[in-house]
């Protein structure tokens, strides 16, 4: 396994079009099929489903994923090492989030660390699927931030709560659950956005299931997480369930109560705290801006 190889199976795996991906990386489509034809005999696996139509990730490709970007990411990080001219303080802090709503937490916190670590060397990485908690538990990222699940509990990982949100209703200013102030469960009807219970909480997966059963709806979307939700909400399609965290509320989208909806534990997931005083003064900053958003 070499770097061409994850340079070229990185490229396909964005663009789906094994034409685009050899202009991204500068060599011919041919070499770009040899090398993920390689790649594959290596890893004994088939990443790519292939027809004279179109290009679709195997299951296997889109668990190698993660992989071999990282894989890449610390290729190009030692690189990067080995050229530069004097050694410098490094003050790494590692973090991992699921989507983009986890990550819209943090410029604010962020900002106020740099603030006192001038040499603060941030990474953000977002990976929308669950190998994001084995490179916590691998050391690989300091912390990650999601939801509490104990289905989901990771030994030797602790978890601090930042914030309670519950679930709501989420859906366009002119939709016609839009005039509620609050609802009940027997209100939710009629178009709904479904995201892929692989992709957010276990208790709202469960409560689109609880909505699903108890009407029928004029139609489901099925969306794969938290970024094509919001994309059909904002352009007018229907309404979904998601857990409410007020300080990333989208402006142009509602986010309304429903009467008996579970209430969700949002917060971060870290190893340890030994040794690593940025991620100890970044948690407790992170605290903070959630306090001043109650006040």
């Amino acid at each position: 396994m070499n770097t061409t190889q994850l340079e070229c199976f990185l490229a396909v795996a964005e663009y789906l079009n094994f034409s685009k991906a050899a202009e991204a990386v500068r060599i011919s489509q041919p070499a770009v099929s040899h090398q993920i034809s390689a790649l594959e005999a290596e890893l004994g696996a088939q990443l790519f489903v292939r027809t004279s139509r179109n290009v679709e990730l195997t299951a296997a490709g889109a668990q190698f994923l993660p992989s071999a970007d990282r894989i890449l990411h610390l290729a190009g990080a030692a690189r990067a090492r080995l050229h530069q001219a004097e050694q410098q303080i490094s003050l790494p802090l590692r973090i991992g989030c699921h989507n983009q709503m986890e990550m819209d937490f943090l410029p604010q916190a962020l900002r106020r660390l740099r603030a006192e670590y001038p040499d603060l060397q941030p990474e953000v990485r977002l990976i929308p699927f669950e190998s994001l908690s084995n490179l916590l538990e691998d050391g690989n990222i300091h912390v990650m931030l999601g939801f509490r699940s104990p289905s989901r509990k990771k030994s030797g990982t602790l978890f601090q709560e930042l914030v309670r949100c519950p679930i709501v209703c989420v859906c366009g200013h002119d939709h016609a659950l839009a005039q509620h102030t609050s609802l009940t469960q027997d209100q939710l009807q009629g178009e709904m956005v479904v995201c892929a219970p692989h992709k957010g909480p276990e208790a709202v997966f469960h409560a689109q299931g609880d909505v699903l059963h108890r009407h029928s709806m004029t139609r489901v979307l099925f969306t794969d997480g938290y970024e094509g939700t919001v994309t059909l909400l904002r352009a007018g399609f229907g309404f979904a369930l998601m857990p409410d965290i007020p300080r990333v509320r989208l402006p142009d989208l509602r986010y309304i109560p429903v009467e008996g909806m579970e209430s969700l534990s949002f917060g971060a997931h870290y190893k340890t705290l030994r040794g690593n005083a940025p991620l100890k003064r970044f948690l407790s900053i992170l605290q903070t801006c959630v306090k001043e958003d109650a006040t």
